[in-house]
């Protein structure tokens, strides 16, 4: 049981990118994202968005492609913004797939109730924590703000990491089907450069 928290805190925290959450391992190697072998990996270019009305800014990988939309209903509306690796995307259509790739996903919910962060977690079902697979919630801090990490499962393992700012809830999330998933090292780069505007 150990064991598995163990697991399941590194798969998050690896995932939560350098320097947003932090965690301490006598056993674990320091890691390094700019060497591999002692060659330097080659920089992927990237973009930046950036929505006035959702008061956020971030970059992510320009070989991946984002989409935009509204979710929601009568009783309350979120905007969703999903990123997938372009050239899996299109692996994904040729075949037909009814399921989509594993993504990264950024949604922006209005508090209109105006929980806490925990409280908005562990209550609504918005958030997925009725699937987590551990219930403690880790703690961190992205562009300045209290946030919550935790990992769910459903179609694809999923690592959420949940802030709020200005009456509104952020939810980033990246699906995930091996720790090597390229997703996780985005999903940690793109916390990385969040800022609010």
């Amino acid at each position: 049981m150990i064991t598995k928290q163990i697991l399941i805190g590194v798969a998050t925290l690896a995932v939560l990118g350098l320097g947003v959450f932090a965690y301490t391992n006598q056993n674990a190697a320091p890691e390094s994202a700019d060497t591999t072998n002692g060659q330097n990996e080659e920089e992927t270019a990237t973009q930046t968005y950036t929505s006035a009305e959702l008061g956020l800014t971030f970059d992510y990988s320009e070989d991946y492609t984002l989409e935009s939309h509204d979710d929601g209903n009568e009783e309350r509306s979120w905007t969703t913004l999903t990123l997938i690796e372009t050239a899996l995307l299109e692996q994904y259509e040729a075949s037909g797939a009814m399921e989509g790739p594993p993504a990264i996903a950024v949604q922006v919910f209005d508090n209109v109730e105006e929980l806490e962060l925990e409280e908005w977690i562990t209550t609504t079902s918005y958030s997925n924590y009725k699937l987590a697979s551990d219930p403690e919630l880790l703690q961190g801090e992205v562009a300045g703000e209290p946030a919550r990490a935790y990992q769910h499962s459903g179609l694809y393992e999923t690592n959420a990491v949940v802030f709020a700012h200005e009456g509104s809830i952020y939810m980033f999330s990246v699906g995930w089907l091996t720790e090597e998933d390229r997703n996780l090292q985005e999903f940690g780069q793109l916390l990385e450069s969040v800022s609010f505007n």
